[in-house]
């Protein structure tokens, strides 16, 4: 019996620990990951049938079925198949039937990644030019508590029980099976080419269509649904490729639970999604990549044309909508943030980040706002040595990790030129208001203490032909001096006038000449340009600061070069010292209902002017060289959301500022007057 020998680190142990680490998920992807090179390799042959499309579909085996009741995933494909030598060396976990690259081992995972969990057998049903077989790799037996993989092996026996032949290889004919069987082995679209692979789990009893326990965390609640099994599925095969090849069609064909009929659902992949929601896309070219980006429509807009949602009975919003697509893609459960950043390579999606995950890389993107609905993906140059690691979940360039943070820098340096309408999107997203002046009023008062080194160009004065009266080689607009006249006395200084105080250093602006390489100019200390100001309810930001006064997103764009700060509106204390505010300030509960919103603006005012006091303090203050003993990452600690929100915990401070600009409000002015008049009114009476 051919086995995988657990020599050293042999295949044995390498099945077992290379299917602990991918988890149960991948051996799907591996499975139709061959079917899909199977079809192209059967499109590149001179066998090609006229007019031929190539199909892949995972279904309950209806062979296992009839035999025990049980239900057994199959996937399969009508593509080239295997023959005979190939289905021998199948047991062979290293040794691949077509080629041995390092990025191509065709049907290495497949084996790899199912015999983890498939102890009870992987069948493979294989046929080429019309010859049919069938090998199943299994468990055969422990050897120190390691299992032992290799072919389960058939005996075939005379009338009188002798052993007449041990097979690994059956072929698939009316010698070793019936008619009926042989019907029920292969789906109808798969004719003289074409493989069947079968997943047997753990035992007879064990119903593979159903999704493993250990894809729980990885599957979307909506694809959990164990009465719609075909719903995980959709998931992991929608998750794992970006697009599927024209010349294929992919079919996820289960029967749910309890339910008459079969439940049919195409697979596409993620592009699928961003071409029926996206509203407007492109792609931005940055250093070895292409950025392709989309925007969702508005969640909250209705749909055009309108369409009455019949769980509410009032028009359906474009998140509704995409949320009926929440059985195909994982990212649209739950909330309303459906961003996605990935990136891909021939056809499949790796290092996939969606919801809390990319808001944070977006704005490391300079996507400052509105990331709930931008979906970034990034497609490496082919010509780059660009590789799967070994579980494919993510990708490697040069044998390293990729650079996302250098893409990332890039691409918010450049999008505004090359994506105007992402720019534009972003920019409406932000907006200014009277908030913002306020703020900027704030700044310019203490404009000294953030001020920075700055480099400040002059322009050169030209010189005159002539001057005034027509002489040459005069400066502009000044006459010519005469060498000849007498030099005019140098006054007398007054020993009795009042001597000003100079400048101090701190206080004196200084200058120095330096050269950026193309200009010359003076180095001066200069008011920085604040950071852009973004409140936001945790919900709005995707509950990514839950719990925290603030988020500083420091990439620096040439919109907002020095970054933008996420503002907790939710944040507990901003409400603490707004009721404080208002129980302090106004006695009656509806004079109190009148204030809230201008009181709320105030506190919310105080609390973004100290978060943004402690980040531009921080800046001036590493930009001068303050900061020269400290390492980067412990210096960005300084502005960590813990930092910022230790900053507002300092409420005595914020108390005083507050109740300064409540009682300069003419608005709250008015209200205290009239609370004033009406408790008069009340003791008089």
């Amino acid at each position: 019996m051919p086995e995988l020998k657990i020599e050293g680190s042999g295949p044995s142990f390498f099945a077992e620990l290379f299917g602990e680490d991918i988890g149960p998920g991948k051996q799907h992807r591996e499975i139709s990951k061959n079917s899909i090179e199977a079809i192209l390799e059967y499109l590149r042959s001179p066998r090609r049938d006229e007019g031929y499309k190539g199909r892949i579909e995972v279904y309950a085996d209806p062979l296992t079925l009839a035999e025990t009741g049980a239900k057994k995933l199959a996937i399969a494909d009508d593509g080239i198949g295997m023959t005979e030598a190939q289905m021998r060396d199948l047991h062979q976990i290293f040794k691949s039937g077509k080629t041995q690259s390092l990025d191509a081992n065709y049907g290495i995972g497949a084996r790899a990644a199912t015999l983890r969990f498939n102890p009870h057998g992987v069948e493979f049903r294989s046929w080429r030019d019309g010859e049919g077989f069938v090998v199943t790799l299994g468990k055969v037996h422990e050897r120190d508590g390691i299992p032992i993989y290799g072919t389960i092996d058939v005996e075939e026996t005379d009338e009188a029980g002798n052993v007449l032949a041990v097979r690994s290889v059956i072929p698939i004919d009316e010698d070793h099976f019936s008619t009926e069987e042989i019907a029920l082995m292969k789906p109808d679209f798969i004719g003289d080419h074409g493989t069947v692979v079968v997943l047997h789990g753990f035992s007879e009893a064990d119903d593979t269509t159903i999704m493993p326990e250990d894809l729980r965390d990885e599957i979307g609640a909506d694809g959990r649904a164990r009465e719609n099994t075909s719903y995980w599925l959709n998931h992991i095969f929608n998750r794992q490729y970006f697009e599927i090849p024209d010349e294929i069609g992919f079919r996820v064909r289960i029967e749910p639970d309890g339910k008459g009929g079969l439940t049919v659902r195409r697979i596409r992949g993620t592009k699928e999604f961003l071409m029926r929601f996206g509203a407007m896309s492109g792609t931005v070219r940055i250093t070895g990549a292409d950025v392709h980006w989309w925007v969702l429509g508005e969640g909250d807009d209705p749909v055009e044309p309108t369409v009455i949602n019949r769980e509410t009975g009032r028009p359906m919003t474009n998140a509704e909508k995409r949320k009926r697509r929440r059985y195909h893609f994982p990212w649209l459960t739950g909330t309303k943030n459906h961003a996605i950043v990935s990136a891909i390579h021939q056809g499949e999606q790796f290092d996939l980040a969606t919801k809390v995950d990319a808001a944070h890389m977006l704005q490391r993107f300079g996507i400052f706002a509105g990331q709930e609905n931008v979906c970034l993906v990034v497609e490496p140059d082919p010509t780059l040595d660009v590789r799967s690691n070994m579980n494919r979940t993510s990708l490697r360039m040069n044998k390293r990790h990729l650079p996302w943070h250098a893409w990332a820098d890039e691409f918010a340096q450049v999008y505004p030129d090359q994506a105007p309408e992402l720019d534009q999107y972003i920019r409406s997203k932000l907006g200014s208001t009277d908030f913002d002046t306020e703020l900027d009023k704030i700044i310019a008062e203490m404009k000294d203490d953030f001020s920075v080194p700055q480099m400040v160009v002059g322009t050169k004065r030209k010189k005159s032909t002539s001057g005034m009266n027509g002489s040459e080689g005069g400066g502009a607009g000044r006459n010519s001096p005469d060498p000849d006249a007498p030099r005019k006395p140098r006054k007398t200084p007054d020993p009795n006038r009042e001597i000003k105080r100079r400048s101090s250093p701190q206080t004196r602006r200084t200058t120095r000449v330096v050269t950026n390489g193309t200009m010359r100019g003076k180095m001066q200390r200069q008011p920085e340009k604040r950071p852009a100001i973004k409140l936001l309810t945790e919900e709005e930001h995707n509950f990514a600061f839950r719990g925290r006064a603030a988020e500083y997103a420091r990439v620096a764009t040439p919109q907002y070069p020095s970054g933008i700060i996420y503002v907790n509106r939710d944040f507990d204390v901003m409400e603490h010292l707004i009721a404080e505010t208002l129980s302090n300030t106004f006695s009656s509960e509806e004079v109190q209902e009148q204030a809230e919103p201008k009181v709320r603006e105030i506190v919310e005012l105080v609390c973004a002017a100290q978060i943004l006091f402690t980040v531009m303090t921080y800046r001036a203050s590493f930009m001068v060289g303050h900061g020269k003993l400290w390492t980067e990452d412990d210096a960005e600690k300084l502005v960590s959301p813990e930092a910022l929100t230790a900053i507002v915990l300092a409420r005595p401070g914020m108390r005083e500022q507050i109740k300064r600009r409540v009682n300069s409000d003419q608005r709250l002015r008015r209200l205290m007057m009239r609370q004033e008049r009406d408790e008069q009114l009340a003791e008089s009476a």
